[in-house]
């Protein structure tokens, strides 16, 4: 099919030709004069906050959005419909009318580039124009030290690392869409694939974890932070700091002794903070150490609701805390986890899970069951931008690509129809599945089938994956043939 673009429309020419192009469709030349009834004409009418409207009226298709990513989201899913309803010589004859709102300012994935699996730029660039087609404004890259620090030759040697002109050029693609990148890196812990370098030694507290307090490591953070704020338009960072378990309790335990390990996280934030302001960056941090640092067990989910952290250093202004939780299928414990992270900052992002690390293949069911819920609280609670994450753990055993039915469910559950916020079967609806990925809804939910099998607990809740460990175990041997007898 072959579509017109009015002068409306003219700043989206570059990314409709490329949605269109992998399509088989194509965008007239500028000034062509052809009658509707052959090429159907886009019109854009930027007005509303949040809303999309798409009408389809005598070969003339208006889009009415304020975000240009939202007009990629209205043009696609105009796009399916005349894919499966209309024939070109009625395309006079066909009418639709949709209309939806965002219910998130920001919404959009996280894809790690990070487990030895470093996208190359063509696929984070599909990333790009599937995330466009949903609607979806935010994308985090995942690099712990696959990215260049020319200071630094020996940070990302060997492990796929991204040049500033590569990080650049997904930079600028995006853009073309109205997607804002944000790059997440790690200033304090999951250094080790950096850290292991001898040039790099002085600056460990423990083999996974920067040595806080120390200059040498500021001037890495410096460098950090540097050539990551000159790679991408964005003047957000996430600086990770998660998952720092061991913190003050190395090296720095040895030179220092034993400090109060809330007031060694505070104080390095705060002096990376600095580093941000230099760069004209503004910081997120995932959220995990400052409440396990506060239970009693070192859990990051069993604080209870009441919890006060009046007694705790003041956590620095300035700073967006990321709420991850891929563990929970209650409404209520998300509503609860986000009234808490509010007491600490009042910006507040939320990170749900794809689960497509659960091993060979991805558990859809936990991801539906946690998802749903999370999205629920999230809007409901005023969290107004939300992230799916695409983690590649243990070597990216499950192909990213496998998330799609993911990326779609989380995706189709940020917009609302009138009738409000979309019940599950719509949400990740199986015409549109098809259309943007080759195959309906039921056929990726097969894939859920390898790990959800009778023993596994509701929605397998606790991501068993029997089909890694049969898979893996020596066939003599039958390690976990015990294990499966029923």
């Amino acid at each position: 099919m072959k579509f017109r673009l009015d002068q409306s429309a003219a700043n989206v020419r570059e990314g409709l030709e490329l949605l269109l192009e992998e399509r088989g469709h194509e965008l007239g030349t500028e000034g062509e004069s052809t009658p509707v009834r052959e090429q159907p004409v886009i019109c854009w009418e930027q007005e509303g906050e949040h809303e999309i409207s798409v009408s389809l009226k005598h070969g003339v298709l208006t889009i009415r959005c304020r975000e240009k990513v939202h007009f990629f989201r209205g043009f696609m899913k105009a796009l399916e419909y005349l894919g499966t309803h209309a024939a070109d010589s009625e395309l006079e004859l066909q009418e639709l009318e949709l209309r939806e709102s965002a219910c998130f300012q920001s919404s959009g994935a996280m894809l790690d580039c990070s487990r030895n699996g470093v996208l190359k730029v063509g696929k984070i660039k599909e990333y790009i124009r599937r995330m466009a087609s949903l609607g979806m404004n935010l994308m985090m890259l995942y690099t712990e030290e696959t990215y260049e620090v020319p200071e630094y030759p020996y940070f990302g040697a060997f492990r796929g690392r991204y040049t500033r002109e590569e990080l650049k050029s997904c930079d600028d693609y995006a853009e073309l869409f109205g997607i804002e990148i944000v790059p997440c890196i790690q200033t304090l812990a999951h250094l080790h694939t950096a850290l292991r370098w001898k040039t790099m030694q002085g600056l460990t507290d423990t083999p996974d974890i920067l040595l806080a307090g120390d200059d040498e490591v500021y001037r890495l953070i410096d460098a950090m932070i540097s050539s990551v704020s000159s790679a991408f338009r964005s003047r957000r960072v996430h600086l990770g700091m998660d998952e720092a378990h061991e913190l003050g309790l190395g090296n720095y335990l040895n030179k220092n002794g034993y400090q109060n390990r809330f007031e060694i996280m505070n104080s390095h934030l705060k002096r990376v903070l600095s580093i941000c302001r230099k760069y004209g960056m503004e910081p997120m941090i995932w959220s995990d150490m400052y409440f396990r640092l506060k239970s009693p067990s070192g859990d990051y989910y069993d604080l209870p609701p009441e919890t006060d952290f009046s007694d705790l250093p003041e956590f620095p202004e300035g700073v967006a805390m990321v709420y991850w939780d891929y563990y929970h299928d209650e409404k209520k414990h998300y509503e609860n986890y986000i009234k808490l992270h509010k007491k600490l900052s009042d910006q507040t992002l939320f990170a749900g899970g794809a689960w497509i690390w659960n091993g060979v293949a991805p558990n859809y069911s936990w991801m539906a069951a946690t998802l749903m819920p999370a999205l629920d609280a999230c809007r409901e609670n005023g969290v107004s931008e939300v992230i799916c994450t695409f983690w590649q753990d243990n070597g990216a055993e499950t192909p990213m690509t496998a998330g799609n039915l993911s990326l779609t469910t989380f995706a189709e559950a940020c917009f609302s129809v009138e009738n409000g916020l979309q019940d599950e079967e719509q949400r990740g609806n199986g015409d549109y599945m098809e259309f943007l990925w080759g195959d309906g809804r039921d056929a990726w939910w097969l894939l859920d089938r390898f790990d959800n099998v009778p023993g596994a607990g509701k929605n397998n809740r606790y991501a068993d994956n029997p089909s890694k460990f049969l898979l893996y175990q020596d066939v003599m041997l039958g390690l976990f043939d015990e294990q499966i007898r029923d």
